[in-house]
């Protein structure tokens, strides 16, 4: 069997509500061809790429019709991607139905700072069953001249498979292409090659990123007009369109308080910063970690000044 179609073989079902009609290729195109996002979306394809991003960070809940375009693209473009048609029929659906991530290049850049710790990596910490992560202006290279502005993740048990939104810079022609993630311990177990560290390396950094309290993950909801549209159009009803924008909290400050009559054991004569971080969290009942993003923080005893370190650097 083709490794593609064994991965979506494994990884479907569960992903459209439970009700859902299964819909030929034809009703997934005019779905997809009628939806007001779509269309709105394809209006930006005019842009220059500059003006393009700015448009989306303005209204990320236009990555939605980026979502519909893939899904559109997996039905309709023969050849790109290996399936029998049933099946890229059935992954289709589940990228319609994903729940949709806009990232913002700030979140984006710090997650590429941190470094991740070592830890047991699976794919049930997921937040959702799927998810596409929109990232406009953030092409990442997949392939020889293949550039991809987004993914779909869906988990296998523990392992993790990754269906990159792709395309040849040079034709720009749709290219399906896939990328399954086992579950492991890291980084021990990505250290055949370079590419797979990499990988596992920056989805940890991102997952790590969705997991922490620092991070916002808020509702981008479409306009108003757009929404009156779909609220007289019941073919629409059951659309996801609540697009999540992750972006940065402003750094808060910790309070360290004391819990009853606790004895205090260290007499703290100032406070000090403590620098952003991922801490691997371990779950006994499922057996893996979460990583969690921690923001930089004040800690210490309030009241007292703050430490300021002072660097020495010589040639």
């Amino acid at each position: 069997m083709n490794p593609t179609a064994k991965a979506v073989g494994l990884s479907m079902g569960g992903s459209p509500p439970p009700d859902h009609r299964p819909r030929s290729r034809e009703e997934i195109t005019s779905f997809i061809l009628e939806h007001p996002v779509f269309q709105r979306f394809m209006q930006l394809q005019s842009l220059d790429a500059h003006a393009y991003c700015t448009h989306l960070e303005k209204n990320p809940w236009l990555a939605f019709g980026e979502q519909l375009l893939m899904a559109g693209d997996i039905v309709n473009v023969e050849g790109s991607s290996g399936l029998e048609p049933s099946l890229r029929i059935e992954l289709a659906e589940t990228v319609i139905h994903a729940q949709t991530y806009f990232w913002q290049s700030k979140p984006l850049f710090t997650a590429s700072e941190m470094p991740v710790p070592r830890h047991t990596f699976s794919a049930r910490s997921l937040a959702f069953p799927s998810m596409y992560w929109s990232f406009p202006g953030n092409l990442e290279c997949v392939g020889s001249g293949i550039f991809a502005a987004g993914y779909l993740l869906m988990p296998d048990g523990d392992d993790l498979i990754i269906w990159f939104n792709a395309r040849n810079v040079t034709t720009g022609s749709f290219v399906l292409s896939t990328q399954i993630i086992k579950s492991g311990i890291f980084p021990d177990a990505f250290m055949e090659s370079e590419d797979d560290l990499r990988s596992a390396r920056g989805l940890c950094q991102l997952l790590a990123f969705l997991n922490s309290p620092y991070i916002e993950k808020n509702d981008s909801q479409p306009d108003r007009s757009t929404r009156r549209w779909i609220a007289h159009n019941r073919k629409y009803a059951d659309s996801v369109f609540g697009v999540k924008v992750v972006t940065l909290r402003s750094p808060a400050v910790v309070k360290e308080e004391l819990e009853g009559n606790r004895e205090v054991t260290r007499a703290w004569l100032h406070r000090w910063w403590v620098r952003g971080h991922i801490r691997a969290q371990w779950y006994p009942g499922r057996k893996d970690h979460q990583l969690l993003w921690i923001a930089p923080h004040l800690k210490g005893p309030d009241g007292k000044p703050v430490l300021v370190k002072t660097y020495s650097v010589a040639r």
